[in-house]
């Protein structure tokens, strides 16, 4: 979010000049609105303790303020690599500029976990079995743990790929839900297919379902530790999920001599030192 927001955060750092006031609603009003989607006002959050306006009064001189602000979520701060406010010579607003660099270092598969639901599925379970039962019959294996081992590597495996063909399974239907959905609702009030509205709502309900299924899948991936029965505030999961996957991210890293550094092969060369040594 940007553009003129018409008040000011803090009367001391954010205005000079003029009375001590300024409109207290709409500041609580956005306040609320940070909190709920996570977001920071990146400049404040940059220069905690500079005295900074982007505004000037042209009919009360020396009455200054910062209102233009840049709102961005709080997971994106470290991809900022520039703030500026360049002079405003026909304007009495100067002009504010954000510059941001998003890594291009592709991410590894992270850390796989099993979902839990296919121990209640038939057909996994039968793949699971059979898996079990033929690498049992291995012969030649002087140590059972390697055998273990395999067997696991091997259940990881098949796992990970019924997984995936699950998901796209879901993926194509949840699609031919959509596409038939719309149909149906174009058809409505067709007199010549009466039964649309039944098949509407069977549909709709099916689709429902699928939501109601992966919205259980995130909020496991948030780790909400209270939730309440028939809660569905999917948005608020969403919000959850990501910030701990940002709170798990290393984005800046001090080395020894105080170094910062942002760039990944560096972190994780720093890591790799840094556990070199403690071990």
């Amino acid at each position: 979010m940007c553009g003129d927001f018409n008040f000011v955060f803090d009367l001391n750092l954010d205005k000079m000049g003029g009375q001590q006031r300024t409109n207290f609603r709409a500041r609580g009003d956005c306040l609320r609105l940070m909190a709920t989607y996570n977001l920071v006002d990146i400049w404040r959050e940059r220069h905690p303790m500079t005295k900074s306006f982007t505004w000037s009064s042209n009919i009360l001189l020396g009455l200054h303020c910062r209102l233009d602000l840049f709102l961005i979520s709080h997971h994106l701060s470290h991809v900022v690599n520039n703030l500026s406010q360049p002079l405003a010579i026909q304007s009495d607003h100067s002009m504010i500029f954000i510059s941001c660099e998003m890594s291009s270092e592709k991410r590894g598969p992270g850390y796989w976990k099993l979902n839990n639901s296919f121990l209640n599925d038939s057909n996994y379970i039968d793949l699971i079995t059979k898996l079990i039962v033929d690498t049992s019959e291995i012969q030649n294996v002087e140590d059972p743990s390697s055998l273990w081992e395999f067997l696991k590597f091997k259940i990881r495996k098949v796992s990970i790929n019924y997984s995936k063909c699950k998901a796209g399974e879901r993926r194509s239907r949840e699609n031919s839900l959509t596409e038939k959905i719309a149909i149906l609702e174009r058809n409505l009030f067709n007199l010549e297919f009466p039964e649309t509205r039944a098949q509407l709502l069977e549909a709709r309900n099916e689709l429902l379902l699928y939501y109601d299924q992966k919205l259980q899948g995130t909020i496991i991936r948030s780790r909400a530790r209270w939730v309440e029965q028939g809660e569905k505030n999917t948005s608020y999961f969403l919000n959850l999920e990501k910030c701990n996957k940002s709170n798990n991210t290393i984005y800046k890293i001090k080395d020894s001599e105080g170094n910062d550094y942002v760039d990944s092969k560096i972190i994780l060369n720093e890591i790799k030192c840094f556990y070199e040594k403690l071990y």
